[in-house]
Order: structure tokens, then C-alpha cells, then sequence
């Protein structure tokens, strides 16, 4: 099954030349005002918020602190809704647990009722606040599903195209079962630092050689991602290519969208390459860590890898998920969430362990976090001046164009 032709992507993984993009400046990096403007746009994108099987019944409901906003996601009998965390009648908290089940919202204020499709349904000694009912209805804002995923837009008159979104992560998502899967685990770390450095640092692996020695002794892809050396390149290409053959005899698919391209309203990437020769997962020496996943019925030693959007990567071999979803806290600091997700009928202690399962790309992200926060000491400095890509950083120059445009048609801060 091809997803991409060959040619496409063999293209893509060689560095090329491109525009002269400088990298962030101070103002972009330490304005407040450019922070709130940047949160309407992240707000317009439709970001990962969780999986679906975090909600069993009816009734279920969790509180996500994200893009500067508490948000209720909550499972009804038609599906899955989404509230800001707030009372319609004077602003209270609504729901004060990270999570729970409820029949009803009933605010802790003045508790006044509000069903779980966000209509008030009782407001005491003020019986005619019913007879308003989109007056008073709860903020609600968009969520929508992704082969088990549960994705959320903040600004309802401004959104992407789901659909978009959409068509570009079901086919892959789906080979991999995301929609059968459960996470088996997940952390979170605070960096500190300005949100576009840790997305920097992510779109590329022009740092690796340097920050990330189990990579590159582990898999093959630092060999063109992270050098220019034309016979490691070879060196890759030539793995790339038994491996687009072998996994295509093997009926899985190839391919896929690779690059960011600065000119759509919400970037996808998304494409399968081979881990290494050897390598089936994330493991010891490239071991498997659980159960193959989806309808992958033999390890083809190759993994799905990209991002959607600005605020979540993942990489998934056969057997299991790795997804990161970054959450700008304020100018300085940055929330990283990691999920690893395995197939539902998984046993923790039988079937995968929890440290041997996260040890890879909890390293990993820890060696960025340090190089990370390294960088945006350094670029407080008064006397910084910003370099430009090189060739190497091929998506977080495109990245940097992306964002640049769309600030641009931000004109002031949006009110949803």
C-alpha cells in the first residue's frame, strides 16, 4: 500500500537549499502581546486533547488545562461535547475535580444546573433565565474525532477545515489502530522556555549528533536528518530503499506527507520510514515493547512519524504510540505532555512494561528539554541576534514562514 510515490519522498529527505529565514527574534520571543496573538492562533488550529477511551459511560468528563483556557470534555449519548470551564451566570468554576462523572454540571456558586449538553436547566430564584436558553447555555467550543482521538478548536468563527486535517492523518491513524489503542502511560515536564524554541528544537534533527547519542547509534534516519555527509546519506537511502520494497511486499503502506508547507492554514506531516536494518521498535538494540498493533500482522522494522499541526509529534512503530502535545503555560514556559499508546487488549506486566515502553523517548525528550532551555537562556541575552536556518532545519524554517503568515493576519486579539 503507497501512500506517497517513492520518488516524493526519497526527494524530500535530501537537504536543500532554502530562502534565508532567520529564526525568532526577541520581540517574538518575549512579547506578551505576541503571546496572547499567538494563542488565538493556536486556538484556530484543531489540537490533540486526549483518546476516547479516557471516557467509558455516559456521563464522564475531564478538565484540560490548555492554551490558556480550563476545558470540560465530557461524554453524552450523542457523543463528546466540549465547555470552558465557567458558569454562564457569573463566571464561577464549573467543574472544580480533574475529573469525574456527572448527570448534570451543577455550578458551585449559585448552582444553577446545566445538562450535559450545556442547556440550563435550573437557575434557583430565577425561574425565567430558562426561558433564554442560548443566553445562558454554557461556552461551548468544537471537538471533533480522529480514529480515537479527540481534537479540539478554540476559536469557533475562525477554525481550519477539520476535514483537512482530517484526510490527511485518518489513513495512517487507522493502519496503526489508534482507535482500538489505550494509553498505557503518560507524564508531563515544564520547560522553560518560549513555546516556538521547543518546536524548533522538535521539527529538526540537526541537533542530534549532539544531544541525542541513543538515536543515533540506535536508527538510521540520523544519517540524512542530521548530516550532510554524502555517504551516511547514501547510507540511509539505501536502507530506505530495501525497506520501501520489503514493507510494500508485505502489503503495509509507504509514503506519506513529508514537510511542512508554509502556505496551508494548518500544516500536516505525516509518512512511514524505516527505523534501522534491525530495529522492530523502541527497545534495547531496537527490541519490541507490546503487541502489534492495528493491522499490522508482522513487524516491518519502519514506523509512522510526523506532526499535525504546531503542538503535536508522534512517532508510532508497530507496536505502539508515542505522541508529544506541547501547551504554551506563558512567554517563558512550555507544558510537554507525553503519551504512549498501546493496542486495548494489552496487559501491563504481561504484555509491555511501563519503564521499558518509555524509556526511549523519555530520555529523549530530556536531553531536549536541556538543550531547549540551554538555547533560550542564551537568546535573552540583549545583545542576541537571531541566525538563519540551515538546510538541516529545512521544517522549522518552513515552520517560521508558517507562523510569520499567519500572525501576520492576526490583526488584533479575537474574542470567541
Amino acid at each position: 500500500m503507497k501512500i506517497q510515490k517513492e520518488s516524493s519522498i526519497m526527494n524530500s529527505y535530501q537537504p536543500k537549499e532554502l530562502p534565508v529565514v532567520p529564526s525568532y527574534n526577541n520581540f517574538e520571543l518575549q512579547s506578551v502581546g505576541t503571546f496572547e496573538k499567538e494563542l488565538s492562533l493556536l486556538g484556530s488550529q484543531w489540537n490533540f486533547i486526549d483518546h476516547v477511551s479516557s471516557y467509558k459511560n455516559v456521563g464522564d468528563y475531564k478538565v484540560h488545562e490548555f492554551l490558556d483556557e480550563s476545558i470540560i470534555i465530557v461524554k453524552t449519548k450523542n457523543g463528546f461535547r466540549s465547555f470552558i470551564n465557567f458558569c454562564s451566570h457569573r463566571g464561577s468554576v464549573l467543574c472544580t475535580s480533574a475529573q469525574g462523572n456527572k448527570k448534570s454540571f451543577v455550578c458551585p456558586y449559585h448552582n444553577w444546573t446545566f445538562d450535559l449538553e450545556g442547556n440550563l436547566k435550573h437557575a434557583p430564584a430565577f425561574p425565567t433565565a430558562t426561558d433564554s436558553p442560548e443566553k445562558h447555555k454554557l461556552k461551548s467550543i468544537q471537538i471533533n474525532e480522529i480514529e480515537g482521538l479527540l481534537f479540539v478548536g478554540l476559536e469557533n468563527d475562525h477554525m481550519v477545515r477539520f476535514d483537512d486535517v482530517k484526510d490527511a492523518l485518518a489513513p495512517l491513524f487507522a493502519w496503526q489502530g489508534l482507535k482500538e489503542s489505550k494509553i498505557a502511560h503518560k507524564r508531563s515536564y515544564r520547560i522553560k522556555a518560549n513555546w516556538k524554541m521547543a518546536v524548533d528544537n522538535f521539527f529538526e534533527c540537526y541537533h542530534c549528533y549532539a544531544n541525542h547519542p541513543e538515536m543515533c547509534e540506535l536508527f538510521i534516519h540520523p544519517n540524512i536528518t542530521a548530516t550532510d555527509v554524502a555517504h551516511k546519506n547514501m547510507k540511509f537511502l539505501d536502507v530506505w530503499q530495501t525497506w520501501t520494497k520489503a514493507t510494500q511486499l508485505l502489503g503495509h503502506p509507504t509514503g506519506g506527507i513529508e514537510g511542512i508547507d508554509p502556505e496551508v492554514d494548518q500544516f500536516n506531516v505525516i509518512y512511514r520510514t524505516p527505523l534501522n536494518v534491525d530495529a522492530k521498535s523502541y527497545g534495547k538494540n531496537g527490541a519490541a515493547l507490546a503487541p502489534l498493533m492495528g493491522k499490522y500482522k508482522t513487524f516491518d522494522n519502519g514506523e509512522t512519524f510526523g506532526y499535525s499541526g504546531a503542538l503535536l509529534q508522534f512517532s508510532m512503530p508497530n507496536d505502539h504510540a508515542y505522541m508529544a502535545k506541547l501547551n504554551p503555560i506563558s512567554v517563558n514556559e512550555t507544558e510537554i505532555e507525553l503519551f504512549w499508546f498501546v493496542d486495548k487488549s494489552a496487559e501491563e506486566g504481561i504484555d509491555y512494561n511501563i519503564d521499558e515502553l518509555t524509556c526511549f523517548w523519555d530520555t529523549t525528550v530530556q536531553q531536549d528539554i536541556v538543550a531547549i532551555e540551554r538555547a533560550a537562556k542564551g537568546s535573552k541575552s540583549k545583545y542576541y541576534k537571531p541566525g538563519n536556518y540551515t538546510k538541516l532545519e529545512k521544517d522549522s524554517a518552513r515552520f517560521a514562514l508558517w507562523y510569520r503568515r499567519k500572525m501576520a493576519q492576526i490583526s488584533d486579539i479575537r474574542i470567541i
